[in-house]
């Protein structure tokens, strides 16, 4: 089963492919998928399933410790992301109340122990596509901020019918 996700604040962008725009296929590619999948924003393509990422919890990358993003609430942070949209990583974190100094990397960037070192010790904020890169590495102030996705109405059920179809 192929599943397309879409950026739904981005859409298609300037339409151009990596790294000059966000497309890694052409456009007309999301004909022939089982599913788009628009993450979030009011991009539209017929028959769209809709989902947004939703902060499940804070995990210390160096230790046990275990937080709520809301245990984070006016406290400033350095946030890193190497992902496609770093700034919706740096949004979720403002809308939760963190107050946020951004430290965006390119998509898939390798992670080496300078991009989590600052001047002051506050706390690091990452997603879980970094983490995997950096667990070997982190000091005791980097963070995992884990999501889900939550579907929007019964896009979910939907989309299991349509992995149930498939099988």
């Amino acid at each position: 089963m192929e599943i397309a996700v879409v950026d739904g604040h981005r859409g298609l962008g300037n339409g151009l492919y990596l790294p000059a725009g966000p497309l890694r296929e052409r456009a007309n590619r999301l004909r022939t998928v089982d599913a788009v999948l628009v993450n979030g924003g009011t991009w539209y393509y017929e028959g769209v399933l809709r989902a947004s990422t939703v902060p499940q919890g804070v995990y210390q990358l160096a230790g046990a410790e275990e937080r709520s993003l809301q245990d984070f609430r006016g406290e400033h942070v350095h946030a890193v992301a190497g992902i496609g949209n770093p700034q919706r990583f740096f949004n979720l974190l403002t809308k939760a109340g963190v107050i946020v100094t951004p430290h965006s990397l390119p998509d898939h960037a390798p992670l080496r122990p300078a991009h989590l070192k600052f001047r002051d010790n506050s706390p690091v904020l990452i997603t879980e596509k970094d983490a995997v890169k950096c667990e070997s590495f982190a000091a005791d102030n980097v963070w995992c901020v884990a999501v889900a996705m939550e579907f929007e109405n019964d896009h979910g059920d939907r989309l299991m019918q349509r992995v149930m179809e498939i099988l």
